[in-house]
């Protein structure tokens, strides 16, 4: 069956509109995890450091964005001894242990001169609070010269039976670059938009916003929550603009 260029046009856009739900769903869920994570045993920490701020994040500390259920993953995390001298404190690590539950794993330290010792701390699905998210903080106590460290991560379970959660992660994400750029190329060939600027001019803002979508799911996954929460909201006040103006104007 020939598909009129009208047809063409609409399922560009439906193309278009799938992708970016992915995208922002997948913003959101990794920035909900990270924000979660970021008051996940906070009082402890202070109660630890005797109510002071970590001076540093704790080197290396690593998470997978995500596991599924199925899958053993591991958190990591380097600390190491720069100093001339011998130093001796203690690394603890706080990690949900299912709903309800918090493991502390405590590793008393002994470093030696330009000594760098390496951890993992296994998660699996099972761990997560609320059947969703996996959350750990690692602190460092201070002990001169290495200064009070402290960080903390969140991790998403997800459904997917035969992928890894990072692979899953990465999966969607190629999905909705799939979509969007799909959606958007047809819809940019079949469109019957009136003049040639105004087809330019939609052209543009649906590139730019795709743009923006996609910067929102790379600020989730390498920055803090903050900053991906404030890209958004900016994204969901140009969505909510755009269907206001589309629906007062149809």
């Amino acid at each position: 069956m020939q598909l009129t260029q009208k047809t063409k046009a609409r399922l560009g856009i439906i193309l278009y509109a799938l992708g970016i739900a992915v995208a922002l769903l997948l913003a959101i869920l990794v920035t909900w995890a990270d924000f979660e994570a970021s008051s996940f045993e906070l009082p402890t920490q202070n109660r630890i450091l005797y109510g002071r701020a970590p001076e540093q994040e704790v080197e290396n500390f690593s998470c997978p964005l995500a596991i599924t259920r199925n899958e053993t993953a591991a958190i990591s995390a380097k600390i190491s001894n720069p100093s001339e001298r011998e130093v001796k404190t203690i690394l603890r690590m706080l990690q949900t242990g299912g709903p309800g539950m918090v493991n502390l794993f405590e590793s008393p330290l002994t470093f030696e001169p330009g000594q760098e010792f390496e951890f993992s701390w296994p998660v699996q699905a099972s761990d997560a609070a609320w059947g969703r998210f996996i959350m750990a903080r690692a602190i460092l106590l201070p002990s001169s010269p290495l200064p009070s460290m402290a960080s903390y991560c969140g991790i998403l379970v997800l459904d997917f039976p035969f992928l890894t959660g990072n692979q899953a992660m990465g999966f969607l994400f190629f999905l909705a670059l799939l979509f969007i750029g799909i959606g958007w190329k047809l819809w940019d060939s079949n469109s019957a938009t009136q003049t040639v600027l105004a087809h330019e001019k939609n052209s543009r803002l649906m590139v730019g916003y795709a743009g923006l979508v996609i910067l929102g799911v790379l600020l989730a996954v390498v920055s803090g929550w903050l900053m991906a929460a404030l890209v958004f909201l900016l994204n969901f006040l140009l969505t909510l603009g755009f269907v206001t103006y589309k629906f007062l104007h149809s």
